[in-house]
């Protein structure tokens, strides 16, 4: 049902806006595009085989801005999953590996960004990035990449930031409301 709803251009856009910019309408429909939601690469290992890599993201859109172009994708989670940071880093680099491999004079990217939009009953406990899955020497703590996460948490978020689309509104309010 989350996939199916998300669909929705301006569903995706009320979301995005309310996560990126306090609600403010940034982000328009018309400004989305479609985009491969399946994330396949090939890898080589060491011993010349090949190992398909591939993950389905729940909803994937292309989006303009200012000439730029962006790429977001919304992995609804109605459980935590403690892994997720590193999903969401997968997720992330198969597409950078994917616009690489499509033009491999490629030396700008389009950014990637993911949006967990997590459902369940109670506020996520779980990780926020990567650094919080490793254990890090505290000398070294400064020099670790940390992929963090976008979570909007039904739970805590402010349904006015998704007003913009009446729809989108109420599906945090009702959820909030039955929790």
């Amino acid at each position: 049902i989350a996939k199916s709803f998300w669909r929705n251009n301006e569903h995706f856009a009320a979301l995005c806006n309310g996560a990126f910019f306090d609600g403010k309408a940034v982000i328009k429909p018309e400004d989305l595009s479609p985009y491969d939601n399946e994330e396949t690469t090939v890898f080589q290992d060491f011993n010349a085989n090949y190992q398909d890599a591939r993950r389905t993201r729940d909803t994937v859109r292309k989006v303009g801005l200012n000439s730029c172009f962006a790429v977001i994708g919304i992995e609804s989670q109605h459980d935590e999953d403690w892994l997720m940071p590193l999903r969401v880093l997968f997720y992330d680099t198969l597409n950078y590996t994917n616009q690489w491999q499509m033009d491999k004079k490629k030396k700008v990217f389009m950014p990637v960004f993911t949006i967990v939009f997590y459902t369940g009953e109670g506020e996520w406990q779980g990780p926020r990035s990567m650094k919080e899955l490793l254990n890090v020497p505290e000398e070294l703590e400064e020099y670790i990449n940390d992929w963090k996460l976008i979570i909007i948490d039904i739970n805590k978020e402010k349904a006015w930031k998704y007003d913009s689309n009446q729809e989108v509104y109420e599906v945090f309010d009702g959820v909030q409301k039955a929790y």
